[in-house]
């Protein structure tokens, strides 16, 4: 049975998604990978990795697919993300609230698919991950629980994502700040510049050269346990993922996934 989620919680929702600020972000090997691997393994000629905002759905990395975004009305994603599981429908074609899709009613004339949505640990699912065919078919059970867990591993690495995001943004923080203090030891009659793109709590280091120094520490140490956390977010992930494919019962699914796991295991840990 279905757990379906309540519209009221849309505003949410999209506040959520943007916490992450993975919108409009470039192409992200890990995600380029992903999608590719679940190609594989599902044999689907279009996979897919969406996030939907209020008007669009956004497409983060494909495979069978020329664009990056589409009007969210014509996204079965859409549907995707009002329910907890995995949404398949067999015929696009034959299904009323989609027949009339421009690219089921016309080329490329698309009749499967399957998605599961992309779940925070607050609950709001900000997007899914698809696969579609061009012609009509079934998940068996273990593949919808296989599909699953990539889903569950997407939605990992959009966290890992947003805390590399701030892993840069504070080393970029520490180089406006050594660039600064380069400046001041060159020419000590100039004030201290004002650097924006730092914490709060900046204001009281910017009054002296030694206050620069006190505060690049602090930014090293944060950037430290980022990095602390990232390998540890990978490690997690690949477990995860790992342990769901080993409880895999058909000997020719989990085989043929484990092959493909292994290039998706050799990421390179993020350094200081």
């Amino acid at each position: 049975m279905q757990t379906f989620v309540s519209v009221t919680s849309e505003y949410k929702r999209i506040k959520e998604l943007l916490s992450f600020q993975i919108l409009d972000t470039p192409n992200e090997e890990e995600f380029d990978n992903l999608v590719k691997v679940v190609a594989r393994i599902f044999n689907a000629p279009v996979v897919a990795i969406t996030f939907l905002d209020e008007k669009r759905q956004w497409i983060k990395a494909s495979v069978g697919l020329n664009f990056c975004e589409t009007e969210r009305k014509y996204a079965v994603c859409n549907y995707t993300i009002r329910q907890y599981g995995i949404t398949e429908i067999p015929d696009l074609s034959i299904d009323e609230r989609f027949s009339s899709f421009p690219f089921v009613a016309g080329a490329p004339f698309y009749r499967y698919y399957a998605g599961f949505p992309l779940k925070t640990e607050s609950g709001y699912l900000l997007g899914a991950l698809c696969i579609m065919d061009f012609k009509t078919r079934h998940l068996r059970d273990e593949e919808k629980e296989l599909l699953a867990a990539f889903a569950r591993s997407v939605m990992s690495q959009v966290e890992i994502s947003a805390r590399y995001r701030m892993f840069t943004n504070i080393n970029e923080a520490r180089g406006r700040i050594c660039c600064a203090i380069s400046r001041y030891m060159q020419d000590p009659t100039q004030p201290i510049p004002q650097l924006e793109g730092l914490p709060e709590y900046q204001a009281e280091y910017l009054t002296s050269v030694n206050g620069l120094h006190e505060l690049d520490n602090l930014l090293m140490q944060e950037a430290d346990n980022i990095n602390k956390e990232l390998m540890e977010m990978k490690r997690q992930k690949r477990i995860a993922l790992r342990g769901a494919v080993e409880s895999l019962q058909c000997p020719c699914l989990k085989q043929l996934t484990l092959g493909y796991l292994k290039d998706m295991e050799t990421e390179t840990l993020v350094e200081v």
